[in-house]
């Protein structure tokens, strides 16, 4: 008999345990798939909405590295977003691109992040309501 795969264990106290899911999110291991020829953990995310996505970790970095959704707004469509080129910016990780396909679809769209700042200091102008042509 094969054993499940399990993620390494993280200590997580109870009252930190929703932290970045909202109330009613489920998650469950789904098994372990390789991406690009390394093992990924594979994830079921099932939304309070009852939607479901499938998240993939990087079983060695424990990056989020692939989400695939199979609807979109109630139609059956399979999304799949991919991250990569990981690098650290002001001590916090980043993917450097970010790829989308949808299933059955010859394009994908690709976005290639050249920089990016943490915490930049912004004018409270850049959030003024703009002048109505009255």
């Amino acid at each position: 008999m094969r054993s499940s795969p399990r993620l390494p264990s993280r200590e997580i106290s109870k009252d930190r345990s929703s932290i970045g899911r909202p109330r009613g999110t489920r998650v469950e291991l789904a098994g372990q798939e390789d991406l690009a020829g390394r093992p990924a953990y594979k994830l079921k995310v099932t939304l309070a909405s009852g939607g479901v996505r499938y998240d993939y970790i990087d079983a060695k970095s424990m990056n989020l590295v692939r989400t695939s959704t199979r609807q979109v707004r109630g139609r059956p469509v399979q999304i799949q977003t991919t991250f990569g080129d990981f690098k650290k910016t002001d001590g916090l990780l980043f993917p450097r691109f970010v790829e989308v396909a949808a299933a059955g679809r010859p394009n994908k769209m690709r976005i290639d992040v050249e920089s990016i700042e943490v915490n930049p200091s912004l004018s409270d102008a850049r959030f003024a309501m703009p002048a109505t042509g009255r």
